[in-house]
This record gives structure tokens, C-alpha cells and sequence, in this order.
């Protein structure tokens, strides 16, 4: 079994200028981390319209929106290898 971790935008509002997700790759027990890019299909949702991103790209809209996610074996080891992910 796996247990994830999602990386939550500190700020309300902020561009993405890139997401280094290379430290948190390299972390025992860890087997994925997701950025935008991993989704596949379509990157958008909602209940009635379909204009919330699963995970953030170019910009953070509000606090807490999901910008990286994070499976591992335990979910410490996924809080700490989120903690390395570089946006």
C-alpha cells in the first residue's frame, strides 16, 4: 500500500516559474511524484464547469491548491520528500 502526500501553494495568488522535483524522486520508499505534467487527459475540473486545474501550472489561484503530489511506502516519508520539492 501507499500513502501520498499533496504539496499545497502557500501563497493566494503566484506565478509558477518551474517545479524541481528531482530531490524528492530520490528519497527512500517513495515511488511517484506528480506535477501537471503527469496528468494525463484532460487537466481540468468541476461539478459544472471545468475550469479548476487538478494540479497548478503557470499559476496559483488561491491558497492551498494542489501544485505536487507525492506516494510513498510510509506517509512520513511522503510529507518529507514533498518537503523537497522546489517551486
Amino acid at each position: 500500500m501507499l500513502w501520498g502526500h499533496t504539496l499545497r501553494s502557500p501563497h493566494a495568488h503566484a506565478r509558477i516559474h518551474g517545479i524541481d522535483v528531482s530531490a524528492a524522486r530520490t528519497q527512500p520508499g517513495v515511488h511517484a511524484v506528480l506535477t501537471h505534467e503527469d496528468v494525463p487527459g484532460e487537466k481540468l475540473y468541476g461539478l459544472e464547469f471545468r475550469d479548476q486545474p487538478v494540479l497548478a501550472a503557470d499559476l496559483v489561484r488561491y491558497f492551498g491548491e494542489p501544485v505536487a503530489v507525492v506516494a510513498a511506502e510510509h506517509p512520513e516519508q511522503a510529507r518529507r520528500a514533498a518537503e523537497l520539492i522546489r517551486v
